[in-house]
Formats: structure tokens, C-alpha cells, sequence
């Protein structure tokens, strides 16, 4: 069985990422697989409209042990099944740079997850709560090496073919360093003797919000309407006023 001891080295600036796209249930059942004889995969679903809780993303960057893969679920099957479909492998360690969307998708079908997860931006947040905790920094400091961030990666637009080559390379790129960094993190995350903050308190304190998040809460939303124009009706007064004292026109927004 291969695995994380196949990832745990950390590779030089010049190093060759490749990756296969997967678009056919075929395809992905060999994807699936392969999961089947590793013992960690990294994973990052791409929500186009930034709200995971439609359950609904683009497409999903995917690193299992030396092999990136980025999945398209149109054409497979919905993104819960494919979740399922992953946590059927109970052995595996799932990292992700949010493991959030992974939570609310088992939440969703009812799938209780067996299998060991694994945030890199919660434990980089607990390893030092000063920094910046996205992928992009993250691995920039561990590793040295320069990916794309969310924002950034989104802003390709997907309707040329060289922009689908741009997306798709930097998502493999998000994902390639993602599974190479989360063992550098749980050892620093053990040698601080942070173990149990990590693992009893702030994991599964990320199951909770997740399900929190799903379930939602009820709004009166005629009322905050009503509360929206009281304001708005204060804020141009307050505006009136600065710009009768100052002379001048005020940005309050600034």
C-alpha cells in the first residue's frame, strides 16, 4: 500500500506537476480505485458562487499519492455521491485546505464519517493563530513555493481553452502541495503537544459548524427590511450633516 510516506517529501521549485481530468463515471471508479490502496488523499471542491452549502461545485481538485486529478462531477454523478463514493474508504486520512464541505456533504446523504480528517488551515490556525491560514501561505512558508489562491483561481473564466488550461493546472497545483503539506503539519502539530486541542476540541468543533451552518436559521426578513430603511434613514441624515459642517463631500464608507 502506498501512501503518505509517498508524499511526505517536500519537492524543489522546479518540480513537474501533471494531472488527468475526469468527466465519465469510468474514469472515476478507476479514481476511486486507487483510493483503495493509498492511505491519504488531499481535496478541494471548487464552488463557483463561493457557498459550499449548494452542494454544487464546479469541480474538485484531487491529489492521491503522486497522481492530481481534477474531477468534474457533471457527467459522473452529484457531489455527495462522490463524497460517499470517498468516504466508503475508511482507512484514508482526507486533508483539505477546508474540510467543511466535506462534513455538510456526509451531513447531507446521512454518511457517518469513519475515516480520519484532516484541516490544514485549522491547524495551521492552531500551530499560530497570528498568521494567515489559506493554502497560498501556508505553503509558501512550508514549502517555499508559490499557488494560486481561491480568489485569484476563480477568476478565470473558463470560456476559452486556455483558460480551462490555466484553471485546471493551478487547482492541480493547489492540490499537489495540499497532500505534502498536511503531514509536515500534523508532526508540527504533535511535537507542540498540540494534539488535543486540534483533534478533541477544534475538529470536531468544525463537524459541529458545519451541520449548524446546513441546518440554517429562520430570518424575519420583512422586519430586517423594515430595520434596513430605518438605517439607511439615519446614515443619510448623519450624511447631510458631516457634508453642512465639513462643506465638503465626506465618504462615511471609507
Amino acid at each position: 500500500k502506498s501512501g503518505s510516506g509517498a508524499v511526505n517529501e517536500l519537492k524543489p521549485n522546479s518540480v513537474s506537476i501533471g494531472f488527468d481530468t475526469v468527466k465519465d463515471e469510468k474514469k472515476w471508479s478507476a479514481v476511486v480505485a486507487e483510493m483503495a490502496i493509498n492511505d491519504s488523499i488531499y481535496i478541494e471542491p471548487i464552488f463557483r458562487e463561493g457557498n459550499y452549502h449548494s452542494a454544487n461545485p464546479e469541480c474538485l481538485g484531487l491529489a492521491i499519492g503522486e497522481k492530481n486529478y481534477i474531477i468534474y462531477p457533471e457527467g459522473i454523478k452529484s457531489y455527495n455521491e462522490l463524497i460517499k463514493d470517498i468516504l466508503v474508504n475508511k482507512h484514508l486520512t482526507i486533508s483539505s485546505s477546508n474540510i467543511k464541505p466535506i462534513s455538510c456533504a456526509a451531513s447531507a446523504i446521512g454518511v457517518k464519517v469513519e475515516c480520519s480528517l484532516f484541516d490544514i488551515s485549522q491547524a495551521h490556525f492552531v500551530l499560530d493563530p497570528d498568521k494567515k491560514h489559506d493554502l497560498s501561505t501556508i505553503s509558501q512558508e512550508i514549502m517555499n513555493e508559490n499557488v494560486i489562491t481561491l480568489k485569484e483561481l476563480l477568476k478565470e473564466t473558463l470560456d476559452a481553452e486556455q483558460s480551462v488550461r490555466n484553471f485546471e493546472f493551478a487547482l492541480a497545483r493547489r492540490a499537489y502541495f495540499g497532500i505534502r503539506i498536511y503531514p509536515w503539519l500534523m508532526k508540527q502539530i504533535k511535537e507542540a503537544g498540540l494534539e488535543s486541542v486540534y483533534y478533541e476540541m477544534d475538529l470536531p468543533l468544525s463537524n459541529v459548524l458545519a451541520k449548524m451552518e446546513m441546518r440554517g436559521i429562520d430570518l424575519n426578513t420583512d422586519y430586517y427590511e423594515e430595520v434596513e430603511i430605518d438605517f439607511q434613514a439615519q446614515v443619510d441624515e448623519i450624511d447631510a450633516k458631516v457634508k453642512e459642517v465639513s462643506e465638503t463631500e465626506v465618504n462615511l464608507k471609507s
